[in-house]
């Protein structure tokens, strides 16, 4: 079929895609399919009305889950950050 309306196009018993603008657009279709059925996307998904209300991003509790996942990702690590040392990475840039 999809040769047939001429998104791909036989080469040598290959199926290759019959331009750029059929190739952008069919993987950005394949990626939003597997996005869409990610676990990660459905607990996204969960997630979402704990931070817009009313239509605006609640930054408040955006910076309250962030110091959650922050101490739950980096809690346990013995190590202190030196702001020196973000900085001296950060202009290295």
């Amino acid at each position: 079929m999809a040769e047939m309306f001429g998104f791909i196009k036989n080469s040598s018993g290959n199926a290759v895609i019959s331009n750029r603008i059929f190739e952008t657009v069919l993987y950005n279709l394949f990626l939003s399919e597997e996005a869409l059925s990610s676990e990660i996307y459905k607990e996204a998904l969960k997630e979402k009305n704990r931070f817009v209300q009313n239509g605006h991003l609640n930054m408040e509790v955006v910076l309250e889950r962030f110091v959650i996942h922050f101490n739950d990702l980096y809690g346990d690590s013995k190590e202190t950050f030196l702001e020196e040392a973000g900085r001296e990475a950060k202009s290295s840039f």
